[in-house]
């Protein structure tokens, strides 16, 4: 019983080190480089036009870092499978929360911003209440289907929103497995 105290706490301090994680988004400039005009180099990627399409430059960049900085999963002490389970749903619960922070704070969202972050607030949620079932252990099939199909849903309506908002790397942040 001491093993899912400790494990309990873990995950509990995973989640509360989200909100003191630094920021994954990166200070990048416009991309000018400091050129004058005339000896700009000549950018290799159309830039994008308009508001709408910065703010998707920025929150497709926003998500590629999460997912490149995302590392690998912790594993349990124990050896418990239902507790490497529950790890590794808190560890994607985190992912999710970093992106939703992180572009909740760009500026100037276009329409449907709001729902991906929204979207990745519910994939955090449903993580959560997976792992929350691997800690209580047993055999829980109903329980852990319907969180399982919450989370699914969540991982759909995630990455609908970046397919409309253009923000391919913010589907990939929910379909990582490592």
């Amino acid at each position: 019983m001491g093993t899912r105290s400790w494990l309990s706490r873990s995950i509990v301090a995973l989640l509360a080190s989200a909100t003191l994680i630094a920021g994954c988004g990166g200070s990048g400039g416009d991309g000018a480089g400091g050129y004058p005009a005339a000896d700009r180099p000549t950018p290799t990627v159309a830039e994008p036009a308009g508001p709408a399409s910065r703010w998707s430059a920025q929150a497709d960049e926003v998500c590629r870092q999460t997912y490149e900085n995302r590392g690998r999963p912790p594993q349990a002490q124990s050896g418990k499978l239902d507790d490497d389970m529950a790890l590794a749903e808190n560890w994607r619960a985190n992912l999710a929360f970093v992106a939703a922070r992180d572009l909740a704070e760009l500026s100037g969202p276009p329409a449907g911003a709001q729902d991906l972050v929204t979207a990745f607030l519910d994939y955090q949620k449903a993580s959560v209440q997976v792992a929350e079932i691997y800690l209580e252990g047993g055999y829980q099939p109903v329980k852990l289907q319907a969180a399982e199909t919450a989370r699914d849903e969540a991982r759909t309506s995630v990455e609908g929103m970046s397919e409309k908002l253009e923000t391919p790397s913010c589907a990939r942040v929910v379909n990582t497995t490592e």
